[in-house]
């Protein structure tokens, strides 16, 4: 029997669709900021152990090989763009350290990574960075993580970089093998039978699939979200409603987890409910502050779902997207909670929008 499966990994619609969205100027990266113990990163006279951490970090790649591979094009009639060995893969590049100005402090911290977290990451190479930021005031190192959201989704990311940051001892038979040899990137006309194979392939399997029933409730479910999102129209007009930019202002919010649980399932919400009522709470203080409150105002937020089931580690995005509203009129916390913890229990009984790339691009999906 035929394997019809294809033989190369692209990018899915929902990722040529990141891609395009930030030619036209929106930032598809992803960052995390982290604060370490900085005495096991630093030798007997003080200095960063820079090499040994790349040595770590590089024998931990051959774990995550997503890690190790950069995007590659093909030209028109080829299909999206499919994953690849790097074969220039250097560790320096994607291992680096900076110095904080003086004092050290939080403040000096966040703009420094405000400003390396600004530009895009290089599209000729593994679409990470990881930037080791040393004189803190505290003696402490902080880590700040940058990656391309076409490489994964936040499930996926904790997997690709729990590879490289977990501290265990690794048993002989779990130590990675040796660096394999890339392969070279696939030829044109490999590209062109593999588009053409991949495309009847999935015309066939959906033939094969679909019964017409099940069809049908798939289209009235899709001429159901067309209709919702046909119905909230464009977004409200807001001053701060604009295209976004690199630019980034970046402060730090601290809240105990346990009681925001606790808050959260004293009112049949989850603690994402609670950050949404936050940020519903935070918007309504500035817009009041700029004298734009309208009580009537609903803003809605752009929710990412995972479509994951509960073994799928892969690479990649498995995500859907609930629009949320948030209601900017006056009234206690607790209530907005609430408000938040129904709609999105609502949302969460149909499948989640999957625009496909197309949808919800530059910040105007109502």
């Amino acid at each position: 029997m035929a394997d019809d499966r294809p033989r190369f990994e692209r990018l899915s619609p929902l990722d040529v669709g990141n891609l395009r969205v930030e030619d036209r100027g929106v930032p598809m990266h992803v960052a995390a900021l982290a604060v370490l113990d900085g005495a096991p990163l630093r030798d007997a006279a003080g200095r960063l152990r820079l090499a040994a951490i790349r040595e770590h970090v590089e024998r931990r790649t051959r774990r995550a090989p997503r890690l190790r591979q950069r995007l590659h094009r093909p030209p028109p009639g080829a299909g999206p763009p499919v994953w690849v060995d790097d074969s220039r893969f250097d560790i320096s590049c994607h291992v680096r350290t900076r110095a904080l100005p003086p004092p050290g402090d939080e403040a000096t911290l966040l703009r420094t990574c405000a400003e390396l977290d600004e530009p895009p990451l290089d599209r000729s190479r593994p679409l990470w960075e990881m930037w080791l930021l040393t004189d803190r005031d505290d003696g402490t190192i902080a880590l700040l993580l940058r990656l391309h959201h076409v490489v994964a989704d936040g499930i996926a990311a904790l997997e690709l970089f729990g590879a490289l940051l977990d501290t265990a001892t690794a048993a002989p038979d779990e130590e990675p093998g040796p660096v394999p040899t890339p392969a070279p990137p696939p030829s044109v006309s490999a590209l062109v039978r593999d588009n053409l194979h991949r495309r009847t392939g999935a015309a066939w399997r959906w033939i094969r699939a679909v019964r017409p029933a099940v069809a049908a409730r798939r289209a009235a479910l899709r001429v159901r979200q067309l209709r919702s999102l046909a119905r909230q129209g464009r977004a409200p007009r807001v001053s701060f409603d604009n295209p976004v930019g690199p630019h980034r202002r970046l402060s730090l919010v601290r809240c105990d987890l346990a009681e925001v649980r606790s808050v959260a399932h004293a009112h049949g919400a989850t603690v994402n409910d609670v950050v949404l009522a936050a940020v519903a709470t935070g918007v309504r203080r500035l817009l009041e502050a700029r004298g734009e409150l309208d009580p009537d105002l609903i803003l809605k937020a752009s929710v990412a779902a995972s479509l994951r089931t509960a073994d799928d580690r892969s690479p990649g995005n498995r995500v859907g997207i609930l629009l949320v509203p948030l209601p900017m009129g006056p009234g206690p916390v607790a209530a907005r909670v609430a408000a938040v913890a129904a709609e999105t229990a609502r949302l969460k009984r149909e499948p989640p929008l999957q625009p496909g790339g197309g949808c919800c691009s530059g910040g105007r999906c109502g």
